[in-house]
């Protein structure tokens, strides 16, 4: 679960399901008001290590930067959790955040999608109500 505003709606609204929530917490500091509900609904808290852990950064064609650490972090819990290293994880990280780096829409199937489908879609946003 992101650490934005419009996320504690969702935070309310998985409170009584048992759908496991993780959440990046990296910037957390001990004190911070704010992260505390994303820490009390979280099943698994990715947050950053006493110790470094170097990676070899991928070489991408920034398009967009949004979106990497995010992609970055899935790349890492990816791997994780099919049983790699902290050094391969880290290095499917890499991997997962440049690809992210190289997109206009944060992945290739929407990146796909919307060049077949022409410019000057119409797109409607939607508000997520207040639970």
């Amino acid at each position: 679960m992101d650490l934005w505003e419009t996320s504690q709606v969702l935070l309310r609204a998985t409170a009584s399901t048992r759908i496991p929530i993780g959440t990046n917490d990296h910037d957390y500091d001990g004190r911070a008001e704010f992260h505390e509900p994303f820490l009390q609904a979280a099943s698994y808290i990715f947050m950053n290590a006493d110790e470094p852990h170097p990676v070899n950064a991928v070489a991408a064609d920034v398009r967009d930067t949004n979106g990497a650490g995010d992609a970055f972090l899935a790349g890492y819990l990816d791997a994780t959790l099919t049983g790699a290293s902290t050094d391969a994880a880290l290095a499917s990280a890499a991997s997962q955040a440049a690809v992210a780096l190289g997109l206009k829409h944060l992945h290739p199937p929407l990146e796909a999608l919307l060049s077949h489908l022409g410019p000057g879609l119409p797109f409607q946003q939607v508000n997520v109500p207040n639970l």
